[in-house]
Order: C-alpha cells, then structure tokens, then sequence
C-alpha cells in the first residue's frame, strides 16, 4: 500500500559527508558522527541511514561499524530539491541574549543563505574581544546542528559581526530595509528576483535615520513587516520565511 498523509515513517539519520561516495559507492564516516551511530543510535551492519552532500541526498546501508569509522554503501542517490532562486543573506543586527541562536536556527530551517550580524548604533548585546570567536563558533555549531535536523544538504554561513555600513556596501539584486516607520509594507511587488539579495534587520531600539539613509544610499528598498514592532530575532524570522517561502516567490523548485 502507498504512502498517504495518515501514515508515519520514521527519518533515517543523517549525516554530512566531507567527501564523494569513492568509485565503489562507498563511503567512510569517523569521528563524532561514527560515535553517534555506533552510540546513541545503536546502528550496525546492514542498517540504514541517510546523507548528504551539497545538492545530493544519498541512503546508505552500513556495511562494518566501529565507534571509530563506519564503513557504508550508498543504496539511493537523488538530487535535493532545489532552493529558491533568490539566495538571502539576513544582515541582523545583534540581538540580546540568546536570541541570535534561535535566529541561526531558524534561518537554517527556511533556507537562508548566509546570516551576516551587524553592529548597529543602538545594539545593546556586543561581540568583541576574546569573546567574539567563542560566540562565532557557537553559532556555527547550531547552524550545523539544525543543517542536519531539517536535512539541508548545504551549510548555512555565518559570519564574523561587521560594522552596518560595510555589510550593506555590497552588490545586491535587492536589497531590503526593513523598518518599523516605513511607509509602504512589504507586498507581492517586492518579490525578491533571482540572484544574491539582502534584508537589513535593525536592533530593537530600531535603525538610526542616517543607519537607513546608508542602506537606501546602498540602494536599499524601505519596508515594513507587518503592523506591529517586532523584536529583531522575530524580524529577522519573519523576512526569511517571506522573502524565501512565500507562495509569490519565484523559485526553481521541482
């Protein structure tokens, strides 16, 4: 009988591979990944289990399991589905707390590309100092660890915070400045074309109006998101799933 919406599969496990299956169709696992199959997972010779690499999704079958290197057969190899045409960088400016590991979370999930935090005037939460490379590494290490939960083939980047100004001065097919005072809302006009493009999130105390002149001298596009203040990390959640979900994107998936 064929699968339907009433019925529960359970996922395989999966796993990023470093390399290519060799000519063979195999394929070696090791360190932490190799513990968590032959640990937590409890998975053994002839078990299955899934992977990735970029664009691919690959079912493999273990063929010998150690804590130190599992040795698997790729049984299945299918192209991911493909992402939206537009590829979005989320420029946020850094939220308080442990916000921005949500928002790297999040991002992750819906498809965002790249995730640049920034140093706006009126951030509360700072980055600098001997602090600043633990904190990038933790972000890195829950984009990997959502990569693998939601099966994203491709990693999400995330980059060392920068000054607003330098983050915007780049080439944008659209650039997106969003702002609780901006007079037009988001709407299917805006939707995002092919190519790189980028929205400008600002802290909670909001942009500064020379912050947002910087972003449209950029050629930054000024919207609002919704009818209410939003907090940064909400925004931030927000514009991703519209710029990289909504139904009035244009994509290229199949």
């Amino acid at each position: 009988m064929g699968s339907g919406w009433g019925e529960r599969q359970t996922p395989l496990p999966r796993f990023a591979l470093r390399d290519d299956p060799d000519l063979h169709g195999l394929v070696t696992i090791g360190g932490p990944d190799a513990r968590h199959i032959t640990g937590p997972l409890r998975l053994r010779r002839g078990d299955r289990l899934s992977a990735s690499r970029p664009g691919r999704l690959l079912d493999l079958e273990i063929v010998s399991a150690t804590p130190d290197e599992v040795l698997a057969r790729v049984v299945g190899d299918e192209p991911e589905r493909r992402a939206p045409s537009a590829r979005l960088t989320l420029i946020v400016a850094l939220p308080k707390g442990s916000a921005m590991d949500l928002l790297v979370e999040k991002a992750t999930e819906i498809g965002v590309v790249c995730v640049q935090p920034v140093l706006a005037h009126r951030c509360v939460a700072r980055v600098d100092g001997d602090r600043a490379p633990a904190k990038l590494a933790r972000w890195r290490r829950i984009a990997e660890e959502a990569r693998k939960q939601c099966g994203r083939t491709v990693p999400l980047e995330v980059r060392a915070p920068l000054p607003l100004r330098e983050a915007v001065a780049t080439e944008w097919a659209r650039l997106y400045v969003f702002h609780e005072l901006a007079s037009e809302p988001l709407s299917p006009a805006d939707a995002p074309p092919p190519g790189p493009v980028a929205a400008v999130i600002g802290p909670e105390g909001g942009l500064t109006d020379d912050e947002v002149a910087a972003a449209e001298a950029a050629g930054g596009m000024v919207r609002r998101l919704g009818s209410h203040v939003l907090k940064c990390e909400t925004a931030a959640i927000a514009a991703a799933a519209l710029l990289c979900c909504g139904p009035w994107v244009g994509s290229d998936t199949t």
